[in-house]
């Protein structure tokens, strides 16, 4: 996917040394450097104006749909996208506008204690005080974060969409993320592999 719409890719398999010192009291789990690693490309003189972070057990699977076109279509301003489902949000495919505000935002999620569920449930957190739900009066809405549907960013595998009430992917969709099947399970294995045949025939 990356090849056919030119974007460059960087496969994220390891923690670099010192990397776990800086998230501090955090465990220390992939989840977590996930949110630091888009810190730190972001923060670099010479980043990327965008960054998407894309789960391993999710895959691409429309070769022709830009992902700054879906950002476009809600708002071409936006700092921070995510999908929402029925729980809230879900992280697995997450994209981030190189921007002091971002930068800002990923330092306080990196600050939130609220791990129950990983990066999600920081996540989810702190857009909870983004957005003042916890404070009388209206909930305040913000121009720099991004709520999109599931179908154009982060559709669930039928078995997930099924017992989570969630959306299921359909053929033409931009990404199946197989949340809630862990890999080392044979079925869930068997249909990543199919799934990653999509944008291979695709793209040739």
């Amino acid at each position: 996917y990356s090849a056919a719409q030119g974007y460059q890719y960087h496969l994220f398999s390891e923690v670099p040394e010192g990397g776990w010192d800086r998230l501090g009291d955090l465990p220390k789990e992939p989840h977590y450097w996930k949110i630091q690693q888009t810190l730190t490309e972001l923060e670099r003189e010479d980043g990327p104006e965008w960054v998407l972070v894309i789960d391993c057990d999710a895959f691409f699977t429309n070769a022709s749909t830009d992902v700054l076109d879906i950002a476009a279509a809600y708002n071409a301003d936006g700092m921070f996208y995510v999908a929402e489902d029925p729980a809230g949000i879900n992280t697995g495919v997450l994209l981030f506008r190189r921007h002091d505000w971002t930068r800002a935002f990923l330092r306080r999620v990196l600050k939130t204690p609220f791990v129950q569920i990983w990066d999600q449930s920081q996540y989810f957190w702190q857009l909870l005080r983004e957005f003042e739900v916890f404070e009388e009066g209206p909930v305040k809405e913000s121009a720099e974060i991004v709520r999109i549907h599931q179908s154009q960013f982060n559709a669930y595998h039928s078995g997930t969409a099924d017992s989570w009430n969630a959306y299921g992917w359909k053929p033409g969709d931009f990404v199946v993320h197989y949340a809630g099947c862990p890999w080392d399970e044979d079925p869930c294995w068997q249909k990543m592999e199919l799934s990653a045949k999509v944008i291979e025939e695709q793209v040739g």
